[in-house]
C-alpha cells in the first residue's frame, strides 16, 4: 500500500472505514480475454441483453427484502468488527445504513420494494436506532420479533416470508 492510501486509510478508520487489498477477480470489463475463455463467455452471456438492445428480463421490479438482526450486549460486548475496528453494534447499524441509502436509490427507479426486519433478541436501544434508521426509508417497512429465541427459529421466520412471495427475495 502507498504512503497515500494509508493516510486515506488512517483517516478512514476513525469513521469506520478501511481499504483492503482485494486479490479476488470481479466482473469488472476485460480488455483481453486472452487465456480466460470461460470469463470470457460469461461476460458476453451477462452483457447479451445490452449489446442485442434489448430489455434484460431479469429486471427487478417488486423486491422484497428480510433482514435478520440481532444486537444485543451478550453478543456484541467488548467486540469490535475486524473489518472496521469499531464496536461490533456501530458496525453492524452503518451496515444497515447502508442497505436502506441503497434501497432508497432503487426505490427512485421505481421498483416496488419492502423492507422487513426480522429482530431476535436485539436490546431495547439498538433496537430503537433500527427503527430510527428504518423511518428513513422511501418505501413500506415493518420490523417484527422472532417468537423463539435462536438461529433456527430466526432462519425459519426469516425463510417463511419469502416462502410464497410473487417478487424477487433478498435476504440478508
Amino acid at each position: 500500500m502507498n504512503e497515500a492510501l494509508r493516510l486515506l486509510d488512517k483517516f478512514l478508520k476513525k469513521r469506520g472505514y478501511a481499504i483492503k487489498k482485494h486479490p479476488e477477480y470481479n466482473l469488472l470489463p476485460l480488455k483481453n480475454f486472452e487465456g480466460f475463455d470461460d470469463q470470457k463467455s460469461i461476460y458476453e452471456s451477462f452483457n447479451a441483453y445490452n449489446a442485442a438492445g434489448l430489455k434484460n428480463p431479469d429486471n427487478v421490479d417488486k423486491l422484497e427484502i428480510c433482514l435478520r438482526t440481532c444486537i444485543n450486549e451478550k453478543r456484541s460486548k467488548k467486540r469490535r468488527s475486524e473489518l472496521t475496528g469499531v464496536s461490533l453494534e456501530a458496525h453492524l447499524l452503518a451496515c444497515i445504513n447502508s442497505l436502506i441509502v441503497s434501497v432508497n436509490a432503487a426505490c427512485t427507479k421505481n421498483i416496488d420494494i419492502r423492507f422487513t426486519v426480522f429482530d431476535d433478541r436485539s436490546d431495547g436501544a439498538a433496537l430503537d436506532k433500527i427503527k430510527a434508521l428504518c423511518s428513513n426509508l422511501k418505501c413500506d417497512w415493518q420490523i417484527t420479533s422472532t417468537e423463539k429465541p435462536g438461529q433456527g427459529a430466526s432462519l425459519h421466520k426469516h425463510f417463511m416470508c419469502g416462502k410464497d412471495q410473487e417478487r424477487t427475495v433478498l435476504f440478508c
